[in-house]
């Protein structure tokens, strides 16, 4: 089974002249000082992610948005996968409950 991102609770989304940025909140913001500028494909890429998607997914939803080859969008998304993952801002999700309770 593929892989699924959603975005985390950590950081909010706000547009000040212009620029689309997302700014840590909670116990990230004293983790992480300043913000994240966004261009129109990570903004667009973070509001997928309100509800889990894998890659391939994102991969879909961009080639059906923009004007753009499935291979340029997979190398492009995967990239951004792994900085917003690098950031905390997306996390890998699960459905199932965690393992370790169990006896």
């Amino acid at each position: 089974m593929a892989k699924k991102y959603m975005r985390t609770s950590d950081f909010i989304i706000r547009t000040i002249a212009e620029n689309t940025m997302l700014f840590p909140v909670g116990k990230m913001s004293d983790l992480m000082q300043g913000a994240i500028i966004l261009n129109e494909l990570s903004q667009y890429v973070w509001e997928l992610l309100d509800t889990p998607k894998s890659e391939d997914e994102i991969v879909a939803a961009i080639v059906n948005t923009y004007d753009v080859s499935s291979q340029i969008a997979h190398e492009h998304i995967h990239l951004l996968i792994l900085d917003f993952e690098h950031y905390c801002v997306i996390q890998e999700y699960s459905s199932k409950p965690d393992d370790d309770a169990t006896s």
